[in-house]
């Protein structure tokens, strides 16, 4: 490594407003004035500044002045400032509190075309002209777009172009272009001359418009490099794979916060440093991999994605297990963090729409099984960290990983019906924490949040309770919205194993006992869900997203009970025709008084979007999806479908009792708004009047086509980032077409 770069390594010191971090103390302490918006730095003419840099350039181009060398009689006393000109710029009236602490420069009388606004007696004595001044007055654009280009160099690390201007030079220029900086040294012309806009995004003295946003997301060079040195140990096995830019670095972590965090919050953010150490490679590679998939950058998503599993299959090639010793004074801090590597790369993989990703995606649950097992859960004690934010908060996030875990190993199962690899009661260890003590930014809001939040509550404690066969006694725990998806996610493997276990497997069916036992304990994980302080249905929610992909679980879990429809998937074939013939042979629900739960879960999901408009839906929201929206969505939909087909084969004989009745016109306004909403659904063909079931039989044979059929709409429209999303719309597609062709 060249001195340059361990010089940009070794900056430790962290701005706590901002998280940028700097190598010296006055740097740090220059930064922190860009937000207390102090200006020690003061001109005799009024003005002040930031920085002595940005002070001697204000000499320089407004009085002519070098190295603070002020004639005796400017500096006794203030420069008279010019009135306010003239101008024809539509902006200038909203720029006036920036331009009045700006001295007004002078324009010649006999410039050809122009008239002078500024009095000649207003001007200093031997003040210098120069062209951008010109431009200042006359609000040109051409000076617009010059300061433009140098807010946009602003933020470029010119250390790495000339190892001269390392850390040891931001003194005199830190951030500024070479052209810039030799300004100082070197007689300029006017037309070289380029007022530079300071790095900071908090001073008022240039054009705010052009200002960099603030954003925490900020990736320096120093930290690209240290996540590039973290790599090199496995540059056999990573080829030519080469960092993406820190542009790109922090728009993908911002990415992840944004998309897959929400669904899946198993990484603390406030105290996240992907350039720290202590984080594996692999983990910050798969979680570049997932940002950049939610910034909808496929190729980089997927050149992340393989870079991580290389990763990942070099340790496990070398013989070195996974849970090899974590780094020095970070207790488990190693294996946690390929713990989470794994489940970032196996949710990325099975969300693909490719064979070969299922194929690796099912590869990793041996993996994390295992390192699960390894995991010494008794010892993730809360009580141990105390008054110490950053040891809950890595207590915590190990908890969350390990429940992220045993969700990620079920959704495989749900999805390719595969054996659960991990038990519920296996796991011994509290439920994630309180919203509000997950995200408190800082230790204060931590130590506020945990006065307001119940102690923890044991995972096997809880999921016994939902499972009694009578109403628990004890008052309704109180749960955060991951600790109710865990709880969901336990009812469903409880389900799986009832349903393997049935006598029939050609025809597998739960006896009226076993059913009602699951319904008494899906009730009460509902009335948990309910209680809950942390339950809202807002998607914009951080944890929005999670107490609704819960209550899609809740549906799923009704279905199940109902129609086990999880056998006659092919989802890893990833071919729609072929996954629509599978589920088209699944057997039929019977017409049972247990139904209702599963047909209005699945109706009402439908009813959701349809509301909002089914394309405003589709193109807008389902951003907020988790994939388990769309996994939930074709059960829903072949569900419905499936039990329209049977009351339509034998409703003549067996008339429909009341609540059939209701449900199926209840479909009916829903399937007629949805398509009626749709561009491409407006024809006769679609059209629906029959209100009061008087041909019932024609009606319902046209809704079991018409239910996947709007579902299918939604799904190809979709701005999910998931390719299996559409492979899921176009095979219910195929399924629809498939139940309106039959007898």
């Amino acid at each position: 490594m060249s001195s340059g770069a361990t010089k940009r390594a070794e900056r430790s010191l962290i701005c706590n407003l901002c998280l940028r971090s700097f190598a010296r103390l006055e740097h740090l302490q220059r930064h922190r004035r860009t937000h207390t918006k102090e200006k020690p730095f003061a001109c005799p003419c009024g003005r002040a500044f930031t920085r002595k840099d940005l002070l001697r350039r204000h000499e320089r181009l407004n009085h002519g002045i070098r190295a603070g060398n002020w004639p005796v009689e400017l500096s006794e006393q203030p420069l008279n400032i010019a009135p306010e000109s003239t101008t024809t710029g539509p902006s200038l009236q909203d720029r006036n509190s920036a331009q009045s602490e700006q001295a007004q420069p002078p324009t010649p009388a006999n410039y050809p075309g122009f008239v002078d606004p500024v009095p000649q007696q207003s001007l200093p004595v031997n003040s210098p002209l120069y062209f951008d001044d010109l431009l200042k007055v006359y609000d040109d654009p051409v000076l617009d777009f010059s300061r433009f280009m140098d807010m946009v160099s602003s933020d470029f690390d010119w250390s790495t172009m000339n190892p001269g201007m390392g850390v040891d030079h931001q003194e005199v220029q830190p951030i500024v272009p070479v052209s810039a900086m030799l300004s100082d040294q070197t007689n300029v012309t006017p037309n070289h001359s380029r007022p530079r806009v300071p790095d900071g995004a908090t001073d008022n003295d240039d054009f705010q418009e052009l200002k960099p946003t603030l954003d925490p997301w900020v990736v320096s060079e120093a930290q690209r490099a240290a996540i590039t040195q973290s790599l090199t140990p496995f540059q056999t096995s990573l080829g030519d794979f080469k960092l993406p830019s820190r542009s790109a670095l922090g728009r993908y972590m911002k990415g992840y916060v944004d998309g897959y965090s929400n669904h899946h919050p198993l990484v603390h953010i406030p105290t996240l440093s992907i350039a720290s150490p202590a984080r594996s490679p692999e983990f910050v590679l798969a979680l570049l991999a997932m940002g950049a998939h939610y910034r909808y950058e496929t190729k980089m998503a997927r050149r992340l994605y393989h870079a991580a599993r290389s990763v990942i299959v070099d340790r496990q090639t070398r013989g070195g297990p996974l849970s090899s010793p974590a780094k020095a004074g970070i207790p488990g801090r190693g294996t946690m963090d390929r713990l989470r590597a794994l489940v970032l790369v196996a949710t990325f993989a099975l969300s693909q729409k490719d064979g070969d990703f299922i194929r690796e995606s099912l590869e990793c649950q041996g993996w994390i099984a295992s390192l699960l097992r390894s995991v010494p859960m008794p010892q993730h004690n809360h009580a141990k960290a105390g008054d110490n934010w950053r040891q809950w908060a890595s207590i915590e996030e190990d908890i969350r990983t390990i429940f992220s875990a045993y969700c990620l190993l079920m959704k495989q199962t749900i999805l390719y019906d595969t054996p659960p690899m991990v038990l519920s009661h296996e796991l011994d260890l509290s439920l994630p924490s309180s919203c509000r003590e997950w995200i408190a930014a800082t230790p204060s809001e931590w130590l506020a949040a945990r006065t307001t939040v119940p102690p923890a509550i044991s995972f096997r404690e809880c999921l016994r309770s939902q499972l009694a066969t009578t109403q628990p006694q004890v008052p309704t725990p109180s749960l955060s919205p991951m600790a109710n998806y865990v709880l969901i996610h336990a009812l469903l493997q409880r389900i799986y194993l009832a349903n393997s276990l049935s006598q029939d497997v050609d025809r597998p069916s739960l006896s009226a006992a076993e059913t009602d036992s699951l319904e008494r304990a899906l009730n009460n994980w509902r009335i948990t869900w309910k209680a809950s302080p942390d339950t809202v249905h807002d998607l914009h929610d951080t944890y929005g997203s999670m107490a609704f992909a819960s209550t899609a679980l809740l549906g799923m879990a009704h279905v199940r009970l109902q129609c086990n429809l999880g056998p006659w998937r092919q989802l890893q074939s990833c071919d729609p025709p072929t996954v629509a013939a599978k589920l088209h042979e699944c057997p039929l629900p019977e017409r049972s008084p247990h139904l209702p739960h599963a047909l209005l879960h699945s109706i009402h999901a439908l009813r959701i979007s349809v509301h909002m408009g089914v394309a405003y839906f589709s193109t807008r929201q389902s951003f907020s999806w988790s994939l388990y929206h769309v996994f939930c969505g074709l059960e829903f939909a072949v569900f419905t479908s499936k039990w329209l087909q049977v009351v339509a084969q034998n409703c003549a004989s067996v008339p429909l009792t009341d609540y059939e009745r209701q449900i199926i016109q209840w479909i009916i306004r829903v399937v007629r708004d949805g398509l009626e909403s749709h561009d491409e659904t407006d024809s006769d063909e679609y059209e629906i009047a029959d209100d009061e079931l008087r041909r019932p039989q024609e009606t319902i044979r046209f809704l079991k086509f018409a239910v996947p059929k709007l579902w299918a709409q939604m799904f190809i429209a979709c701005n999910s980032p998931w390719p299996i999303a559409r492979m899921i719309g176009e095979s219910l597609e195929h399924y629809a077409y498939l139940v309106r062709d039959e007898v």
